[in-house]
């Protein structure tokens, strides 16, 4: 666990966002008969260890919340995601009207619990409720949304930083700078471009050679020129000589411009307003976050939660598919990962029931 943080961003900023859902989904208003799912979903939500102990602590917690312990819930603006399959709920972003006890931007409208449940994480439903909840702030005439994060939880960061949110305050963007910083520092060693090969083994710097010849010198001073010198002439040969190292060859995933193994491709229809990003990976394996960073004339820019990774963690990877929103159809532009190169056509069969 690490410090909470309160990051603030423009209303109309985070609404302007699009993220696709999975397919099967929808999402809608919060409702106070919602009560008893909201408490499941806080449960299956957290990693073991985290978050309630129980179902009673958590339909507690869902209660409070709901009667005003952290301020007047705004059901309008706080969105669920269901499952269209059997009803339940998978994801959520509540929302309060006013945040009591702060001053200025921070006492607005302030997203306050934003939850999915553990099999769906990956699949962008945070950042989707999160733009849904921004859209009816904004269209109530707040300019400003508000979050509070634990400064360690990295997934979360990474998500409102692409949103667009920052630190209310320095303390705030300084920790969070920190938290992401720690991230980012393990995405560039994995990714930085590997070392020059080694130079010959033996072979010394002029500085070690000149400062150990003044050594040697100072020696025949000492104990006389014949026996010193033949130690100089001995210890020469063996410093300047020697076999070459073996030449190391750069990672095949070293650069921060190439894409990692396990990104097949995309797909994209010529009229669809969605692509498709194909991935190898395994059913309990599941992307941080994805969505569509970034959209001009001549490219599209896809973040992909933990892209980074080499690999991904299981033996026999299955092709697997996401999606993402554009605002147009994608026409002739060219798709990137975010922090990354250019995403090759997926030219293959899409796996079964995904589109």
């Amino acid at each position: 666990m690490g410090e909470p943080l309160t990051l603030i961003a423009s209303a109309d900023a985070v609404a302007a966002r699009v993220v696709a859902l999975p397919e099967g989904i929808s999402t809608r208003p919060a409702a106070e008969g919602d009560a008893e799912a909201l408490a499941q979903l806080h449960v299956g939500a957290y990693d073991p260890g985290v978050g309630p102990s129980s179902l009673l602590d958590a339909r507690e917690e869902i209660r409070r919340m709901l009667a005003g312990a952290r301020g007047r819930v705004w059901l309008e603006a706080s969105r669920v995601a269901v499952d269209d399959a059997d009803g339940r709920l998978v994801a959520c972003a509540i929302a309060v009207a006013e945040t009591p006890g702060k001053d200025g931007p921070e006492a607005g409208p302030r997203v306050i619990e934003l939850l999915t449940q553990r099999r769906w994480r990956g699949r962008g439903l945070a950042s989707s409720l999160l733009a849904d909840a921004a859209r009816v702030v904004a269209g109530g005439g707040a300019l400003t949304l508000t979050v509070e994060v634990d400064s360690g939880n990295i997934g979360a960061l990474r998500l409102f930083a692409a949103a667009g949110f920052a630190g209310v305050g320095q303390a705030d963007a300084d920790a969070m700078a920190r938290a992401t910083e720690a991230e980012m520092g393990d995405w560039r060693a994995e990714f930085a471009p590997h070392p020059e090969p080694a130079r010959r083994r033996g072979l010394m710097d002029t500085a070690d050679v000149v400062s150990t010849v003044m050594g040697m010198f100072a020696m025949l001073l000492a104990i006389g020129i014949p026996i010193a010198f033949v130690g100089l002439v001995i210890w020469l040969f063996f410093s300047l000589m020697g076999d070459p190292a073996p030449e190391v060859s750069p990672s095949p995933q070293a650069g921060a411009d190439r894409v990692p193994s396990w990104v097949v491709g995309y797909v994209a229809g010529p009229g669809r307003t969605e692509l498709t990003l194909v991935v190898e990976a395994c059913d309990e394996w599941n992307l941080d976050e994805t969505w569509t960073s970034k959209q001009d004339a001549a490219h599209v820019e896809l973040w992909v939660g933990w892209w980074s990774m080499s690999l991904p963690p299981c033996e026999a990877p299955e092709l697997r598919t996401f999606e993402f929103g554009l605002l147009e159809p994608l026409g002739d532009r060219t798709v990137f990962l975010l922090g990354g190169g250019e995403v090759p056509r997926f030219e293959g069969e899409l796996p079964p029931g995904d589109s």
